[in-house]
Formats: C-alpha cells, structure tokens, sequence
C-alpha cells in the first residue's frame, strides 16, 4: 500500500514538473514572440539565456521588461 502511494505522488510530481516546464516553454516564446513584433533583435546569445532559465520569476520580469523594451538590454540588462 505504502508502495504505491509513493508511486502515485511520484507520478504526480512527474506531471506536475512536466506542466511546469509546458508554462516557462509557452513563456519563452512569448518573450521571444513580444520581441520580434516590437522589432528587437533576440541574439543566439539571449536565446540561450532564455532556454537555460528555469525560473518562472525571471521568466515573468524578462516577459514585462520585453511589452517596452526598445532593445535586448532592456529585457536582459546586458
């Protein structure tokens, strides 16, 4: 019974972390998306800062840093 408990919630855990990742991944392009229709270059280099976060509270400052950002550095502060 204990078994199988622990299977459960581990499987909910995998769930949860997968929808997790669904939320930053749908964020990420939306960064990305907010960025080329303002006309602001995202370099390699911010593409793979985006992909290597995995902080949802950065992913929402870089997100309302990106609705005015006239360039990179106002999202990225680079």
């Amino acid at each position: 019974r204990l078994e199988g408990m622990v299977a459960h919630l581990e499987k909910k855990n995998d769930e949860a972390n997968r929808e997790a990742e669904r939320g930053r991944a749908s964020m990420r392009r939306a960064i990305v998306a907010i960025l080329a229709a303002r006309g602001v270059h995202c370099s390699d280099e911010a593409r793979l800062a985006l992909d290597d976060c995995t902080s949802m509270d950065i992913l929402d400052k870089w997100h309302d840093r990106a609705l005015s950002a006239t360039s990179e550095a106002d999202v990225f502060g680079k």
